[in-house]
């Protein structure tokens, strides 16, 4: 079996700018690299579809018909691609490897692409799945059935992310969402942690935190060893990853036509993250 770190770089669920020209992230801030996680579930064409699906069912009255179109899906995509495959069980591995499976009563995700991951994950080590969506409802899956669920009364919860950086969604909608059930968040399982944060939040909340890949200065180091990043950019990337504002401001001052031609794009959301990133200042251009 190959390890997570090559599925990341094979589906471009994780895709490294050129040194020239980093990427535009949603904040207005940039950055050498982009992580789409959900991409491990067949790539992107593949992965794009899975969203447009939840999104197509996210209107209905009765949301079994979106879970079982899900469930439907992800069978699918299991069924075909190793990648994805290889992941489920990766994941499964570690769970089992770390945790008393027997104190855990569910296994939950979060809308949406948590719920590429969990559903298939919580059926391989034996629980229900719970769907918690973003106004904080949740759905429950067991074999066949599929309901509304009100109330989990002292239940123990292991939760499945895409990905995490500074855990956010964590504390606003998925404890809580859990907790106003009368259930408890204990552990967490991300197949991402991007390393802003997130574990000394989970922690601090009393879960136990766990991921298949953390995006380090090593990470990146094996990456470049094979082959799948270059050597700028990896240069690029360690720099970044010591201090991501000043590495960033520094590139902005040495090539200022990177910021005018992004302004200036007939790409919409490269304007206009460029237009935030200069209306806020968030590099503090201004102030030189």
């Amino acid at each position: 079996m190959r390890d997570i770190t090559e599925y990341l770089f094979t589906t471009n669920a994780i895709k490294v700018s050129d040194p020239k020209t980093p990427f535009w992230y949603a904040s207005g801030l940039i950055g050498p690299f982009y992580i789409n996680t959900h991409y491990l579930a067949g790539g992107e064409a593949t992965a794009v579809e899975l969203l447009e699906l939840i999104t197509l069912y996210s209107s209905e009255v009765s949301y079994d018909k979106c879970i079982r179109a899900i469930d439907l899906k992800v069978r699918e995509i299991y069924e075909m691609h190793p990648i994805f495959r290889d992941t489920l069980r990766k994941a499964t591995d570690l769970i089992e490897t770390n945790m008393d499976v027997s104190k855990i009563d569910f296994v939950s995700g979060g809308e949406r692409r948590d719920w590429f991951f969990h559903s298939l994950v919580a059926e391989l080590i034996g629980k229900p799945a719970l769907f918690i969506r973003k106004d904080a409802t949740v759905w429950v899956k067991e074999n066949d059935d599929i309901g509304r669920q009100d109330a989990i009364g002292g239940a123990k919860v292991l939760h499945i992310a895409d990905l995490v950086t500074i855990a956010s969604s964590y504390v606003k909608v998925w404890i809580p969402a859990v907790k106003q059930l009368g259930g408890t968040i204990t552990h967490a399982l991300n197949i991402v942690d991007r390393l802003q944060g997130a574990d000394k939040v989970l922690r601090g909340r009393g879960i136990t935190p766990l991921s298949l890949a953390r995006i380090d200065a090593e990470f990146f180091h094996v990456a470049s060893q094979r082959g799948c990043i270059t050597r700028a950019q990896h240069g690029m990337i360690v720099d970044y990853i010591r201090d991501p504002f000043t590495t960033m401001k520094k590139f902005l001052f040495e090539t200022p036509s990177f910021l005018k031609d992004s302004l200036a794009s007939d790409d919409e959301k490269i304007a206009a993250r460029a237009r935030l990133c200069v209306s806020e200042d968030l590099y503090k251009l201004k102030a030189g």
